[in-house]
């Protein structure tokens, strides 16, 4: 049943040496204003270091809208990116792949965080939060999905991650390169 779990596999462009894949899951370990800290490098280090195929790193968000808590990997600038980088490079020299999860926290996020009104499709609350949400326009969807693409390729190239996953609005997709 699992002859092939540790078998080298090619996905499109993307040669894991194995199908063993870190799903992103939140740590809390980057800093307040979203860089990666030296405590969540260390951690995705160990992790490559422990043989995984791939890692995937956590609900990392490319709007403040869109930040769901605090210690949230940022994509927002380039001083998070520069830290990302330094992340990847690290990933990279204890022999690992490394994606990220692209999110918007739609209807979850922390208006105490983002210091932005909550926005989301609709408006309905989410059963965790007080705020009922502004009810997003088609326009402004959008504009989300654009930022998320347009900020996707710009950080995808600077930081040479292998994958990127999205979470917009509690849908999924995953884009493997």
């Amino acid at each position: 049943m699992f002859e092939t779990l540790f078998e080298p596999i090619r996905i499109g462009t993307l040669e894991l040496n194995n199908r063993l894949v870190v799903p992103p899951m939140v740590t809390n370990f980057c800093t307040d204003d979203g860089h990666a800290s030296e405590r969540f490098i260390r951690h995705m280090e160990d992790k490559a270091r422990g043989g995984w195929g791939l890692i995937t790193i956590e609900q990392s968000v490319v709007s403040q809208e869109g930040k769901g808590h605090p210690n949230q990997p940022c994509l927002m600038d380039d001083a998070c990116l520069e830290s990302l980088s330094e992340l990847t490079r690290r990933v990279h020299e204890a022999g690992g792949k490394i994606g990220v999860q692209i999110n918007h926290a739609g209807r979850s996020s922390n208006c105490s965080i983002t210091g932005m009104p909550l926005v989301a499709p609709s408006a309905l609350r989410d059963p965790v939060r007080r705020d009922i949400p502004q009810e997003l326009t088609v326009e402004h969807i959008k504009e989300i999905i654009e930022q998320i693409f347009m900020e996707n390729s710009r950080h995808k190239h600077k930081t040479t991650l292998q994958s990127v996953s999205y979470t917009h609005l509690r849908a999924h997709e995953t884009v493997l390169d």
